[in-house]
C-alpha cells in the first residue's frame, strides 16, 4: 500500500472485495484463453513484493492513474526480466511502442531501470505477474496481484 498525498472519502471497496474481484476477473480471462486458474494461498505475497519493487519510484506518484501506470509498467518489466535475454529486447520494444511518442524515451529509461532492479534485487522470484487490481481506499491504495506459482509452492500450500 502507498500513502496518498491528498485525502478524500473512501469508496466502499475493501481489500477483500478487491481480491474477490481480481480472482473472478482472472478466472474469466483464463477460461477465455482455454487455461485453468486456481487460487493458492502462499507465504509470499506478490502484492508486497511488487510494492517493494516499485518503492524507489512511488514518491513521484500522486494519483491513482499514475499509480496504476507505474504498476502496469513494473509488471511488464518484472515479467520481461524472467524471459530469456533474446526475448527481453523484443518485449521492451513492444511495450515502448504502446506509449505516446513524447513519452517513449522516458518510458524506456524507466522500463530498463525496473528490468535491472528486478534482475539485481528480485532475481530469486520467478513468478510471472498475471493480473493486478488497484483499489482506491480514500487515503491510500490497495494493490492485489495474481501471479503464477510453481508446483512446489502449490504442494507447500497444501501442507498443514
Amino acid at each position: 500500500m502507498t500513502k496518498r498525498k491528498k485525502k478524500r472519502p473512501a469508496k466502499k471497496q475493501t481489500p477483500s472485495s478487491t481480491m474477490r474481484h481480481l480472482r473472478d476477473k482472472t478466472k474469466r480471462q483464463a477460461r477465455a484463453m482455454g487455461s485453468k486458474f486456481t487460487m493458492v494461498e502462499t507465504e509470499l505475497k506478490m502484492s508486497d513484493v511488487l510494492t517493494d519493487f516499485i518503492a524507489p519510484y512511488q514518491d513521484a506518484v500522486e494519483t491513482k492513474h499514475q499509480f496504476e501506470s507505474l504498476i502496469g509498467l513494473a509488471a511488464f518489466a518484472w515479467n520481461a526480466a524472467i524471459l530469456p535475454p533474446d526475448k527481453q529486447e523484443e518485449t521492451v520494444q513492444q511495450i515502448i511502442q504502446t506509449m505516446p511518442v513524447e513519452a517513449q524515451a522516458e518510458g524506456r529509461e524507466l522500463f530498463m531501470a525496473l528490468l535491472e532492479r528486478k534482475q539485481r534485487h528480485f532475481a530469486h522470484i520467478k513468478r510471472f505477474i498475471i493480473n493486478y487490481e488497484v483499489t482506491d481506499l480514500g487515503d491510500d491504495w490497495h494493490l492485489a496481484v495474481a501471479s503464477s506459482v510453481s508446483p512446489e509452492e502449490i504442494e507447500q500450500s497444501r501442507q498443514p
